[in-house]
């Protein structure tokens, strides 16, 4: 037994005592001083000649127990003590037997006066009038007066009267209530009213209201409610049910407090936007604390929140509490208006609505180790707008119906530490949003969705995104949150139109189809504003058809979309899932970052349509596994490009590079990136592309190139754009055709299939051969000390070799050759293979075919198996000009010496007979080391030969000949001798 109990025992015990020895009280019932006794059974009628019917004052002492007293007219009252005076009202029963207007200003018990008081166990009040009844009040202890009373019973009425309240304290006064129970159902009466002064309830007691709402001012029929600064009720174990309309179970307001702990907290009524009925409910400095264990709180009207909190200086606290909500258009938790809610080890629960809402400036919000769950469509977990701050820290927070996020912020800012994120529904059932003007910053923890998009690959797709930031200010904050979505088109992160995401030390993960790890998207008319995602150690997975690992679409807008990566890690699986992609003019930059793709024509990175680019830095390293996945592939006007790092594409028909060109020229810019594959060629030009490599090595198949029509490569899949979180638009064609495709005016637009290759190579290592089909166009440069290791023939169409080497590789077993339409040398040389012996030994070549060779380029020639011989004609072949082709005198000389068993060597411009005079070719004479037969230059540089050189080497030939058949003559003749 409570020591409150034990002194209400007492209290009674007592009174009993003094009954039994004090005076029998007078009639009417008037004591001013002393002590006297009603005796039980009596019954007093208090009316309007006596409207008093237990009167004490002046310190008296009146017991007045197993009493029963009627209220007959209006302003009467069962009991008034005053004056330090004390009547005892245990066991008796008060009530009203007036009608209408007649029981108006009725009060049962009052107390007033320091010192005065009233005590009861077990007393029954009923003041239930019929008709409208107003200030009738059950309890009432004012001016720093005291009412204590046990298991009484207070029941209340009052139709659509006003001011009709069960236990009111006012100025000062305290009433304790412990056990029984308080009623009302009068319009706008409470059911416990402290304004000004103190009521406790410690324990068990049940309070319940049902009247109206005066509809002058929106006053519900509250169940506790303290107004004012000095107002203060305070309940433990107790149930409050209210189902009236605009009324709350627990109200403070004005400054008042009201403390509930292991109580139950429960409205059925009604509300509206702006008044509307709750659990619990703070207003205008209104303070409430609801306390567990075992404190619940419930709400099933149409706006009937579990707890609302408005107004700068209100403020209510929530701890070990269980908040459920199920009514339309009803909040489990709505702060606004600059108010605080403070909640510890809470659960809230909205079966029909959103779950807390955060609104106004000023408006904070603190939740710690709580569970937040909203079950209906577009039932949000958490929603903040208009100024709002909140913190969440550890805990749950989940939204399961369609197009439900978790969290959503707009103009305000949220901080989410170690929170526990789960979203289950369709279509933008997203983790956390952060919309307009909204700042989310979230720390461990983790963000899970399960649901799919809705009218998924339409124009109208709902996407169930993990962390999502759109529209202007929108920004997003993560660290140490793993990201993982289950279902078609759920995307890890998108930055959105303004939105602005930025992760780190984080994992995304997803699967489905269009599951993308990571999407930003600027596609809104109107004012454009930047998208973008910056991530830093960020482990990206995704799985599922087109499930882009990074994908950026800026829809040919004036504003960027860009996606930034540092240190982080890209890895998908599924059918044309690329790793990095940038359509629409958008922007991927990845830097000491992993790109992995391991399904079919899932290109490690692609960037469609100009100015969209794809660009990798030191330390990335881009790997496509898959059948026709490349490793870069920049199409129709895109970009890749790269500084340090490596492409590498291992699967059947990938090229490392690919250069798509049908509408418009594409680009690659590589300096330091390795590019590497091992089937088909390592670079592929499909329509008009130009690529500038730098200090890199480009290996792995042996086909280091090849320039052809589109149609001649595997198909290159034309994945459609992707839209923002709610609007979605079909993507447009670039706004114009690039000048150097332009066709005139009124002419049809054909496809550009046939391959315009430029390619322009600095200080890098070429393994393997190059060809250029038929009908194609390959300009290839290559400058500053650049090497062509040439495994097989070859053919460009026009070759540029600038102080760089193209070197043939050993035969294995055939001679190779180089064509090329034109062929122009700066300090350039070329390492070729040939068989030194006589006329028309093999040897590698290069092929000048209809077109022209110019400048300067040095041959090294390596023998291979040759033992040298006498060239009696026309020499070895090495530069073979065809089909009309010329070459310029001093085009080709040789870089070293050529000798074998003391046969050298010399190159020559122009054959002996005159048939192929722009084709250079390998000469010598074994018995004489100079310049012999011409044409030969002094310092052995190749000159035209004329017709006078073409007798006198005829004429030098027929001397040889007869000189040595002489020396055979000479020769037997001294054998015989």
């Amino acid at each position: 037994m409570s020591a409150v109990r034990h002194a209400l025992v007492f209290i009674s015990a007592a009174a009993f005592s003094l009954a039994a020895h004090a005076q029998v009280c007078p009639t009417p019932a008037v004591l001013v001083g002393g002590t006297c006794t009603v005796p039980p059974g009596t019954t007093i009628t208090a009316n309007a000649l006596n409207p008093i019917a237990l009167n004490a004052s002046a310190t008296g002492v009146m017991t007045a127990n197993g009493i029963t007293v009627n209220l007959a007219a209006a302003n009467t009252l069962c009991a008034l003590a005053q004056t330090a005076a004390t009547i005892t009202f245990s066991g008796s029963t008060a009530t009203t037997t007036s009608v209408g207007a007649a029981a108006n200003g009725q009060n049962c018990m009052r107390a007033t006066g320091l010192g005065s008081a009233i005590n009861a166990t077990g007393a029954t009040i009923n003041m239930l009038p019929t008709g409208t009844v107003a200030n009738m009040v059950g309890v009432l202890a004012d001016t720093q007066a005291a009412i204590t009373l046990a298991n009484t019973a207070v029941s209340m009425s009052g139709g659509n009267g006003a001011s009709d309240y069960g236990l009111r304290a006012t100025t000062l006064g305290t009433i304790t209530f412990m056990g029984g129970s308080v009623s009302t159902n009068a319009r706008g009466g409470f059911g416990v009213f402290a304004d000004g002064g103190t009521i406790s309830l410690p324990g068990g007691t049940t309070v319940t209201t049902a009247g109206a709402q005066i509809a002058a001012s929106s006053t519900g029929s509250h169940g506790l409610n303290a107004t004012g600064a000095a107002s203060t009720i305070t309940a433990s174990a107790v149930t409050v049910n209210t189902s009236a309309t605009l009324g709350s179970a627990a109200y403070a307001e004005a400054g008042g407090t009201v403390s509930v702990t292991g109580s139950a907290l429960s409205t059925t009524g009604a509300g509206n936007t702006n008044f509307p009925a709750a659990g619990a409910r703070a207003v205008s400095g209104g303070q409430l604390q609801v306390t567990g264990p075992g404190a619940t709180i419930n709400a099933t009207g149409q706006f009937g929140h579990g707890v609302a909190v408005q107004d700068a200086g209100s403020a209510i606290s929530l701890t070990d509490a269980a908040v459920t909500v199920s009514g339309n258009r009803a909040y489990g938790i709505h702060v606004l208006n600059g108010a605080n809610l403070t909640s510890l080890r809470t659960s809230v629960l909205n079966t029909n609505g959103v779950g807390v809402v955060l609104d106004g400036a000023g408006t904070t919000a603190t939740f710690t180790d709580s569970t937040i769950r909203a079950v209906p469509a577009t039932g949000y977990g958490v929603k903040s707008t208009l100024g709002a701050t909140s913190t969440f820290t550890n805990g749950t927070v989940r939204a399961e119906g369609l197009n439900a996020a978790a969290f959503f912020g707009s103009t305000s800012a949220m901080t989410v530490n170690n929170v526990t994120i789960q979203t289950t529904g369709d279509g933008n059932a997203m983790g956390v949003l952060a919309d307009l003007g909204g700042q989310i910053t979230v720390t461990g923890g983790s963000v899970t969705t399960t649901g799919t998009a809705t009218d998924p690959s339409t124009s109208n797709a709902r996407r169930p995104h993990g962390l999502a930031a759109r529209n202007p200010g929108g920004v997003l904050n993560v660290t140490g949150t793993p990201v993982i979505t289950q279902g078609d088109e759920g995307m890890g992160v998108v930055a959105d139109d303004g939105g602005s995401a930025t992760i780190a030390n984080l994992t995304v993960t997803t699967s489905g189809t269009l599951a993308l790890g990571l999407f930003s998207v600027v596609e809104q008319a109107g004012a454009q504003f930047l998208a973008s995602i910056t991530g830093n150690n960020v482990v990206v997975n995704t799985s599922g058809l087109r499930a882009y690992g990074a994908d950026s679409e800026q829809n040919f807008l004036v504003a960027p979309s860009l996606i930034t990566l540092t240190g982080s890690s890209i890895t998908t699986q599924g059918e044309r899932a690329m790793g990095l992609r940038a359509v629409s003019a958008g922007t991927v930059v990845a830097s000491s970052t992993t790109v992995l793709t391991q399904g079919q024509n899932a290109h490690g990175k692609l960037a469609r349509s100009n100015p969209s680019s794809v660009t990798i830095n030191a330390g990335t390293t881009v790997l496509a596994n898959g059948l026709n996945a490349h490793g870069s592939v920049a199409q129709d006007g895109g970009r890749v490009a790269g500084t340090g790092g490596t492409v590498t594409a291992t699967g059947g028909a990938a090229a490392a590079l690919y250069l798509y060109g049908e509408i418009a020229t594409s680009i690659a810019n590589y300096n330091g990136t390795n590019l590497t594959n091992t089937s088909g060629p390592t670079i592929g030009v499909g329509g008009a592309g130009n690529a500038t490599l730098s200090n890199l090595i480009v290996q792995g198949s042996g086909h280091w190139l090849r320039v052809a029509r589109i149609e001649d490569f595997p198909l290159l899949l034309l994945d459609p754009p992707l839209g923002g979180i709610l609007d979605l638009d079909p993507e447009p064609l670039p706004p114009v055709v690039p000048v150097s495709l332009r066709l005139p005016k009124g002419a049809p637009v054909p496809k550009v299939t046939p391959g315009l290759a430029g390619i322009t190579v600095t200080n890098s290592t070429l393994n393997g051969f190059a060809d250029t089909l038929p009908g194609n166009v390959s300009n290839v440069s290559l400058l500053g000390n650049t090497l062509w290791n040439m495994t097989g023939n070859s053919n460009l169409t026009n070759t540029v070799n600038n102080a760089s080497r193209i070197q043939y590789s050993v035969p294995a077993p055939a001679f190779k050759t180089l064509t090329t339409v034109t062929y122009a040398g700066a300090a350039g040389n070329i390492g070729l293979n040939t068989f030194l012996g006589t006329d028309g030994s093999p040897s590698d070549t290069l092929v000048i075919d209809a077109g022209t060779a110019t400048g300067t380029t040095l041959l090294f020639i390596a023998n291979t198996t040759g033992p040298g011989a006498v060239t009696n004609l026309n020499g070895i072949l090495v530069v073979n000009a065809i089909n009309g082709a010329t070459t310029t005198a001093g085009a080709f000389s040789l870089g070293a010496p050529v000798t074998v068993n003391g046969f050298t060597y010399q190159l020559f411009r122009g054959s002996v007979d005159a048939s192929a005079p722009e084709s250079w070719f390998l000469r010598n004479v074994a018995s004489s080391p100079a310049c012999f037969p011409p044409p030969c230059d002094p310092g052995g540089v190749p000159r035209v030969p004329t017709l006078d050189d073409s007798r006198l080497a005829i004429l030098a030939l027929a001397l040889l000949v007869l000189a040595s058949r002489r020396l055979r003559v000479v020769v037997t003749r001294a054998s015989r001798s």
